[in-house]
């Protein structure tokens, strides 16, 4: 007798408890200064599985779970980027392990990471960002005109839809839609696991599977902009910074961006702009493309990625 049903694992790491919370991390390595990952949106810890044990070749490297997400318990207060970051600060606290870290952030993460190091400064020793969300998305800045913002917008709405129907997991303006997002929110979620090992794809499949996860990771869609909108005139410490751009790969197979007059590569360059500007932030800060790499790039090019951190670790021993 088969069945679909996700078989149980065990969490990978260790708990600490948190303003009652038991929030999950994975600590590998040794040697200081500590690198601290935090995922993009709906990820957790296994996200990071293919840079962390190159890094910890070199260096000690946290990766923690969000609220709700992996194997952390999921929060009783509202998701957003305060939160996220008094969770960090304390769970880096009750970890014993020793600041100023490197903070590397991916996707939203990146937005966490930079708003720790407004709150924190005294705590950064560097930063990485990972094809990081930016508020230049948001703030009506010329590097994204709010014509272009308003196409694109449409254009992934589009998409999405296109994907739905397709699935026939919804249907606009039917007494059933409503319903059947619902239905479909409890549902595991696809995520691409190649390039790991079988233990880490039955780990995805078991955190996914459960409704806790869901929820936690339909709340962090909601906290992008606001995170982003927020970030804006806050200080950046001065200290090496490595900003990391896809190339959008990903973005080519949206051919609605072609019908709305956008194309994948103006959508890269725009990317690749907000992502020098957000390098300028300190007299320290770099900016490289990742070539032929979609937005997730710690699984794309995870060797790129633990060279870039490896090589912020470096600045930081020298400056010591």
């Amino acid at each position: 007798m088969t069945t679909t049903e996700p078989v149980p694992v065990a969490a990978p790491g260790q708990f600490f408890e948190v303003d009652g919370l038991r929030l999950h991390a994975t600590i590998e390595g040794s040697g200081a200064p500590v690198v601290v990952l935090d995922s993009g949106a709906g990820g957790w810890s296994t996200a990071w599985g293919l840079v962390r044990p190159i890094v910890a070749e070199s260096a000690t490297v946290i990766a923690w779970d969000r609220p709700g997400l992996g194997w952390s318990d999921p929060d009783r207060e509202p998701a957003g980027h305060e939160r996220t970051v008094e969770l960090l600060h304390g769970l880096l606290r009750q970890s014993g392990l020793e600041g100023p870290y490197v903070l590397v952030g991916h996707s939203i993460g990146g937005l966490h990471v930079r708003h720790y190091a407004a709150r924190y400064p005294a705590d950064i020793a560097g930063v990485v960002l990972v094809d990081p969300t930016t508020e230049h998305m948001h703030d009506g800045s010329q590097v994204m005109p709010r014509p272009q913002r308003v196409l694109l917008g449409a254009a992934m709405r589009a998409a999405k839809l296109k994907a739905a129907l397709k699935k026939g997991k919804d249907k606009p303006g039917g007494a059933d839609s409503k319903a059947a997002k619902k239905q479909q929110a409890r549902k595991p979620q696809k995520v691409d696991t190649s390039g790991f090992p079988e233990s880490v794809v039955r780990e995805f499949e078991a955190v996914t599977s459960r409704p806790a996860y869901l929820q936690a990771a339909t709340a962090e869609k909601q906290v992008g902009k606001p995170a982003a909108l927020a970030i804006v005139g806050l200080t950046f410490p001065s200290v090496p910074l490595t900003v990391i751009s896809s190339t959008g790969e990903d973005m080519r197979k949206v051919s609605y961006l072609l019908r709305f007059g956008l194309s994948p590569e103006w959508f890269a360059e725009t990317l690749a702009t907000t992502h020098r500007k957000i390098a300028q932030l300190s007299p320290h800060g770099k900016w490289f493309a990742a070539e032929g790499t979609t937005h997730n790039i710690p699984v794309d090019a995870p060797t790129v990625v633990a060279e870039a951190i490896l090589d912020v670790v470096g600045q930081v021993r020298e400056r010591a």
